[in-house]
């Protein structure tokens, strides 16, 4: 194992125990894909990343979280738990842009 490996492996880890997700760490011969579920956004992880690996180009990673079906409506139970002004969503038609990306797995 070189010591970019161990220090992406250690990385990958480091940001699991941050975010309270498994992190997993797989190099693909052109880049490094960090893939995790139901966890943190994919700016949310990001941010995290620069902030344990500053010094570590973030165009090396390709990150793709992956979201679980269940994970979509834990977080709208949340959401309307949370939120007092949840009446006004009744039809649930406008509350794609209260999930943001926590919606898409791919960024986009």
């Amino acid at each position: 194992m070189t010591s970019r490996s161990r220090q992406i492996h250690t990385l990958a880890r480091k940001l699991g125990t941050v975010a309270g997700v498994e992190v997993e760490a797989l190099y693909t011969r052109t880049e490094w894909d960090l893939t995790w579920s139901n966890g943190p956004s994919l700016d949310s992880m990001r941010g995290m990343i620069a902030q344990h690996a500053p010094g570590l180009d973030i165009s090396i990673f390709r990150l793709r979280r992956i979201e679980q079906a269940d994970a979509l409506a834990v977080q709208a139970v949340r959401f309307f738990r949370s939120n007092p002004q949840a009446d006004q969503y009744r039809d649930r038609s406008s509350i794609n842009w209260q999930l943001g990306d926590q919606k898409r797995g791919d960024g986009s």
